[in-house]
């Protein structure tokens, strides 16, 4: 597509009759040293069509990225994987990383405390010297964290098995 076809088929576009696929391809596919023309045409249509005005919200929106017009073109649409992917992306090379310069062990929540002193306050509890809650009390230890911390002990150990 030509300089002059560019303009021929922007100058004639309008908003009741949008480009064909083919016409919208064809617009993305142009080589590089087209785009500046493409930018003029896409300035003349936003003028044309918008004015200059530029509404300060929707800046505002696309900086805070709390934008509620889910436009089906931006990144930040309810239905765009965009972000995810680069999130997971940077994510994948965060942890890829840490791991390379050793402080993945660092990596998380920190314990409540180390296994080897559970297993010390949980042998009151395989005793029958206090129950089990009255540990978790003790240890300021939610139930859920108390029996994630007696899967990790090993089994000759445990009361629950």
């Amino acid at each position: 597509m030509s300089n002059r076809s560019i303009h021929t088929l922007l100058k004639s576009w309008d908003e009741e009759c949008p480009l064909t696929r083919e016409e919208a391809v064809e617009v993305l596919n142009l080589p590089e040293e087209e785009m500046d023309s493409l930018m003029e045409c896409a300035y003349a249509l936003r003028t044309k069509y918008k004015g200059k005005k530029v509404s300060v919200q929707l800046l505002t929106n696309v900086r805070s990225g709390n934008c509620t017009q889910n436009c089906a073109y931006c990144a930040q649409s309810k239905d765009s994987q965009a972000e995810i992917e680069k999130k997971e992306k940077r994510q994948r090379e965060g942890i890829d990383s840490k791991k390379a310069r050793g402080e993945w062990d660092d990596y998380g929540r920190p314990a409540v405390m180390p296994i080897d002193e559970f297993s010390e306050h949980y042998q009151k509890v395989v005793s029958g010297e206090i129950r089990p809650f009255e540990l978790m009390k003790q240890l300021g230890m939610s139930k859920s964290t108390y029996y994630r911390y007696i899967k990790k002990i090993p089994t000759m150990t445990r009361l629950y098995k």
